[in-house]
């Protein structure tokens, strides 16, 4: 909850909800609409209802940016601002606003005691959420007695207006111009626009609705009580399922991708026992996989550009296992995992060289020209020995044993304190805690006594490098503050791989820490886990920044965040009751 003291505009603009149903959302900031992503009721790619100008007892309770002017005096009405999307104000009593969202649209509540006059403005945009819009000429309208249908090219939105005292609807024709997008601003992007208002309503009431929608809502999306940050995550684990995917991020990467999906989906699905919800997803990208490839991004013209996703895949897979021993999917899928262990080694993306794989450059997850990464990169090595080790549990033959493919990964890597990020390159990175990570979580390491210890002697050095080096209250940076590449601002591609902090790196942090024997403890979450009621309210942002404090950046809610930071509350947990002492009789 947010209180009075914390809604100056400056703070209420920074603070965005979202909600998420199927393929639809309705997302702001607390203070309006500052990305041009941002609408009440955004749809199949398109933000249709952007948002509404409201005003009680002739003084305007909504808020929104123009060119030249803040209009903000809602923020002194609103008194709080409750998750998710409940607004309190207070014009000569109580007004509380509710944003639901459900299938196929959005309500938008409105309460007053006593009864108070209402005026609304519904503002349209009916454009491409990535583009903005200046004129609606080819907007046509239709009112009817309790509401309006406004047609755009084939974007189509009705809304209805529910009331039980009389409502006076007025056919207007506003153009509400210049509207000002910051967040695109600072983002580089164009970031003005003009929005259509075809009505006017008003009515004297101490409750109106209004209902959006492009198709008639039949099921109503469940309101849910935050508790505590674990129910919070759980909750927002189920905004990046949609259908057979799992959505990248809002509000651009609004789609699936192979690499974020299936880091994702350990945390999003398998630790929450949706062994169904993982099936599908499996099966939606191994449908679309060429040449052994699992697509990044598969929308539009498919992009098999990632020498990580098939990895990733099997990986996932790998751990959907660990927990199912679904051996008749597994099966299903055989064919698929011979395809990636012959081919993926000589793709475009990946070659096989001795033992290690060798990646074309900007395929990693680090993918921007300023961390190119070509060459033998040490998460992608790690992820392809879990993979010749996964083979080998299931008797799939391949031409290298994993152990032999790990002793090799250990003299490339290893440089006496820590592991290098690539064949020599020995920058300061955390994709060694990916590496690491996963290797220690092979079963079957154990069973070589003497490999197992080695890794596990460099892996426990190795951890207490980074996290002198690399660990923030957010998660790992991504390179030493002590490397002249280093920007602790995020300053756009430049920085984002350069000194960023990515939080979805905190669940294998977590994770190697567990298995090399070091102490896990939730405590150490308590700044992540507040960050969910500071940028995407809910949500856990992309990146933060390397230096103090630590701003947020990037999409406000992303799947790998949200997923790895649940997953590493649920290792805290299980390490928590491992390690627990037993009670004296």
């Amino acid at each position: 909850m947010l209180s009075k003291s914390e809604l100056c505009y400056d703070t209420a603009s920074k603070k965005e909800y979202l909600l998420v149903s199927r393929n639809s959302y309705s997302s702001s900031s607390i203070a309006g609409n500052t990305r041009k992503y941002h609408g009440l009721l955004v749809k199949n790619g398109y933000v249709l209802l952007s948002t509404v100008d409201e005003f009680v007892e002739g003084e305007r309770i909504s808020c929104s940016r123009y060119k030249n002017a803040i209009v903000d005096e809602g923020l002194e009405k609103m008194y709080a601002y409750i998750h998710p999307a409940r607004f309190l104000y207070w014009v000569s009593g109580i007004v509380e606003k509710r944003i639901i969202l459900e299938d196929g649209g959005v309500r938008i509540i409105y309460k007053a005691k006593p009864k108070k006059k209402f005026k609304l403005i519904p503002l349209i945009a009916m454009r491409n959420v990535h583009s903005v819009r200046k004129d609606f000429e080819d907007v046509s309208v239709s009112v009817f007695e309790n509401g309006f249908t406004a047609h755009s090219n084939n974007l189509k939105l009705k809304l209805e207006v529910s009331c039980d005292d009389s409502v006076q609807i007025d056919r207007v024709d506003y153009t509400y111009y210049n509207v000002f997008y910051d967040r695109e601003c600072k983002r580089g992007y164009e970031c003005c626009e003009n929005l259509y208002a075809p009505v006017k309503i008003e009515a004297y009431t101490d409750s109106i609705e209004l209902l959006a929608y492009t198709e008639r809502i039949t099921k109503k999306f469940t309101q849910y009580h935050f508790t505590t940050p674990e129910r919070v995550l759980e909750l927002a684990c189920d905004s990046f399922i949609v259908g057979d995917w799992i959505v990248a991020g809002y509000h651009w990467f609004n789609e699936p991708w192979g690499r974020d999906a299936f880091v994702s989906l350990p945390g999003l699905l398998l630790e929450r026992g949706l062994f169904g919800r993982a099936r599908r997803v499996f099966l939606y990208f191994v449908r679309r996989m060429k040449n052994g490839i699992i697509p990044n991004r598969v929308l539009g013209k498919p992009s098999y550009n990632s020498s990580d996703s098939s990895l990733w895949f099997i990986y996932a897979l790998d751990r959907y296992m660990r927990k199912t021993n679904d051996t008749e999917f597994f099966y299903r899928l055989r064919a698929y995992i011979e395809s990636i262990l012959e081919e993926y080694p000589n793709s475009e993306v990946a070659r096989l060289k001795g033992s290690m794989i060798s990646v074309a450059p900007q395929t990693t997850w680090m993918d921007t020209r300023f961390t190119p990464r070509n060459g033998k990169a040490i998460e992608i090595n790690a992820l392809w020995i879990n993979a010749l080790a996964f083979a080998d549990r299931y008797s799939i033959t391949t031409t290298i044993d994993w152990r032999d493919a790990l002793k090799e990964f250990k003299k490339i890597f290893w440089n006496g304190s820590y592991f290098n990020d690539l064949d020599g390159d020995n920058s300061l990175r955390p994709n060694q805690v990916i590496a690491l990570a996963v290797l220690t979580s092979i079963p079957e390491l154990k069973e070589d006594e003497e490999l197992y210890k080695e890794l596990y002697d460099m892996a426990r050095k190795s951890c207490c490098v980074v996290e002198k080096e690399l660990l923030t209250p957010y998660g790992l940076r991504t390179l030493s503050p002590s490397h002249p590449d280093y920007i602790g601002r995020y300053m756009g591609d430049v920085s984002y791989h350069n000194g960023c902090v990515w939080p979805w790196l905190t669940g294998f942090y977590f994770e190697l820490k567990r298995n090399v024997g070091m102490e896990v403890s939730k405590s150490e979450l308590i700044p992540v886990l507040s960050h969910i009621y500071d940028a995407g309210i809910g949500y856990i942002s992309e990146i933060f920044d390397g230096d103090a404090p630590h701003e947020p950046n990037g999409c406000i809610a992303q799947a790998w965040s949200v997923a790895e930071v649940y997953r590493a509350l649920k290792i805290a947990d299980q390490t928590t009751k491992i390690t627990k002492i037993p009670k004296s009789n």
